[in-house]
């Protein structure tokens, strides 16, 4: 059966979630239960011995990361791993990843919502805008999982403005969760298309921050002078899968989306030794 716009009519009507149905939150018949907080959502799947589901903490908000033992169908494709974001900025996010690829993705979710008008808005990524503050976003992920999110603004919340965001501008901060012997240039490299920013740290620092980022989605990765290694911001348990044209050699780069007056948060928690080839280098100063 097809999914229509209808549930975002009916998701718009409806103030407070149930229990959340994960089949059909991956098919975006639930839009309610993105209102739902990543921790209670945890505690619903928690009975699921399918599931493997951790929780990220930070200042701006959490996400709650799954990987499935076995995949589960959504519309039409495979679904491997979700995640559930919750900003302070009032982002309300479930993206899910399939190793169908990206077309087969985008060609999966026009199927299934035929009135939406997904357009390209950066290489291999495309966005429907629903209305009421609701996008649907298709995108690659570099291990060339194909990636579908559904993604609701609720407005931000009072006091989410903090120190160094401005009404055009936001930050990328957090730890930098390993110890790297070098001075380190720590960068927030724009995963479409717009410039990046970085700022040097001495070789025992801790943490970094960013400001000054326009709007968008970013990577989080340290440049070290005098070390091969590059502490990033990533999903450690995921593998890459196997292929000619894979630029996934140490593990899967998580993208954070920065929005205008409001902090996001990023650790620096995986090191890789081989970026892939479009970030092996870091960005000119934005």
């Amino acid at each position: 059966m097809r999914h229509t716009l209808k549930f975002v009519a009916l998701a718009a009507l409806t103030t407070t979630a149930s229990a959340a149905t994960l089949p059909q939150m991956l098919a975006g018949q639930d839009w309610a239960a993105l209102q739902q907080p990543p921790a209670r959502l945890q505690q619903q799947f928690a009975q699921d011995h399918n599931l493997d589901c951790r929780m990220e903490r930070y200042s701006g908000g959490r996400t709650l990361d799954c990987v499935l033992h076995r995949p589960l169908q959504a519309l039409g494709v495979p679904v491997e791993e979700f995640y559930v974001l919750h900003n302070r900025n009032g982002e309300r996010m479930l993206k899910f990843a399939s190793p169908a690829g990206v077309e087969a993705v985008r060609q999966a979710a026009q199927v299934h919502f035929p009135k939406a008008h997904f357009m390209a808005i950066g290489p291999q990524r495309w966005k429907a805008d629903l209305g009421a503050g609701r996008a649907i976003v298709v995108s690659q992920r570099n291990d060339l999982a194909g990636e579908l999110a559904y993604v609701h603004w609720t407005g931000m919340t009072p006091g989410a403005r903090a120190a160094g965001a401005t009404a055009q501008s936001g930050v990328l901060e957090g730890r930098i969760a390993m110890p790297i012997k070098s001075a380190l240039r720590v960068c927030a490299v724009n995963a479409g298309i717009g410039p990046g920013r970085c700022v040097a740290l001495a070789a025992d620092a801790h943490a970094y921050r960013i400001e000054g980022l326009q709007p968008g989605r970013y990577f989080a990765i340290g440049y070290a002078e005098a070390s091969r290694w590059n502490p990033a911001h990533a999903q450690q348990w995921s593998n890459c899968k196997p292929s000619t044209q894979n630029d996934c050699t140490n593990g899967i780069l998580k993208a954070v989306f920065v929005s205008a007056g409001n902090i996001s948060h990023a650790v620096l928690n995986h090191d890789f030794t081989a970026l892939p080839a479009a970030l092996q280098t870091p960005p000119q100063a934005g």
